[in-house]
């Protein structure tokens, strides 16, 4: 199992001539949503809207048994989840027959609609969180300005000088 974006050099690890144990994505709410919410600040997106508040009722449960162990975590979300994402999946086939495939919202739409078994992976699996946010946010390149002094920093020939660290 594997948490992940909806990068498409992850679908290698998908293909049937790769060598090695089956792997299976668990792709990301949050950037299912964040695609949904960039359309509302756009202006009126009543679709948009209404999705941001379907996928926020799974993170408010989500919200409610973080910190359980993983077969309370699947119990609760298949008792409180799975109806959720039952009616998202109805609300998703429904507004993708009206929406124009290649408009922003067809796009976002088309994410959810691709990725479905893959965001509906943490169902199944209490292990799998809800999103990646908490991987990419360690993971995350942090750059910090330093100032480098040379009495600090003796083998640097100028006086004061800006650099950048970089801590993984």
């Amino acid at each position: 199992m594997l948490q992940v974006d909806g990068y498409a050099g992850y679908n290698r690890l998908l293909a049937p001539d790769r060598v090695g144990p089956d792997i299976r994505l668990a792709f990301c709410w949050a950037l299912a949503r964040r695609k949904l919410v960039e359309i509302t600040r756009t202006g009126p997106a009543p679709i948009a809207e209404e999705g941001v508040k379907r996928i926020g009722d799974l993170y408010r449960v989500e919200a409610e048994i973080r910190g359980r162990d993983p077969v309370a975590r699947r119990a609760a979300r298949q008792e409180r989840s799975a109806p959720i994402v039952a009616d998202l999946e109805a609300w998703l086939t429904h507004h993708r027959a009206r929406v124009a495939t290649k408009s922003t919202l067809g796009e976002a739409l088309k994410y959810m609609a691709k990725y479905r078994d893959g965001l509906c992976l943490f169902l199944t699996d209490g292990r799998i969180e809800l999103d990646n946010n908490t991987v990419e946010r360690t993971t995350r390149l942090i750059a910090l300005n330093v100032s480098v002094r040379s009495d600090r920093y003796p083998f640097q020939s100028q006086g004061s000088r800006s650099s950048t660290l970089v801590i993984l």
